[in-house]
């Protein structure tokens, strides 16, 4: 039997807490108001082939804490969206480099009609996004390729973007509403 070297072996982390019986969602503890909890948070490679696990992993996140499949298909494409521009545009085809990426339940300001809101923030240390590419464009000035932040901010509640040293964040922010309550873009998407 081959011996394993230590630095290669599992370690033990923290002990996992286990939701009541009955829970619904995966925060393990509903958020209190004014509060928010990290729900899933993932470190990978600039890879494009990743993208898949990303998208499986942000859309059983959505469902699990109540979106409707419109909603959470928007979640998931803008995610997506995201993800490929950093790879594109920020590391220009690099597949190595390192994107975070932390999905949060938020329960405070949720607007008349929410049932729970999902924060996305993803970070990167790639180039700056340029400024210009901040504002949507006109319409009439729209084209083919360009169009991806523009989508994301109409399917998305909140679409944030900053820059802190070398660290680009984008923070995104989507409501689920209760059923039938047209009240944000959820419906649209």
């Amino acid at each position: 039997m081959k011996k394993v070297p230590s630095a290669a072996r599992p370690t033990a982390s923290a002990p996992v807490r286990r939701a009541s019986a009955g829970a619904t969602d995966l925060s393990l503890r509903a958020p209190k108001a004014g509060e928010r909890v990290a729900l899933l948070r993932l470190k990978f490679a600039s890879n494009p082939q990743l993208l898949g696990v990303v998208r499986s992993a942000v859309c059983a996140l959505s469902e699990s804490i109540g979106f409707s499949p419109e909603g959470s298909r928007a979640v998931i494409r803008s995610v997506d969206e995201a993800l490929a521009n950093v790879m594109r545009h920020a590391y220009g085809g690099q597949r190595d480099l390192p994107i975070h990426l932390t999905c949060w339940s938020v329960a405070s300001k949720l607007p008349e009609g929410a049932k729970a809101a999902l924060e996305i923030v993803i970070m990167d240390r790639g180039i700056p996004m340029p400024q210009e590419k901040l504002h949507a464009p006109p319409p009439r000035e729209l084209r083919p390729g360009g169009l991806g932040l523009e989508w994301m901010r109409k399917s998305m509640d909140v679409v944030e973007h900053s820059r802190k040293g070398k660290t680009n964040s984008l923070r995104m922010l989507k409501y689920a509403m209760q059923a039938g309550d047209p009240a944000t873009k959820e419906q649209h998407s």
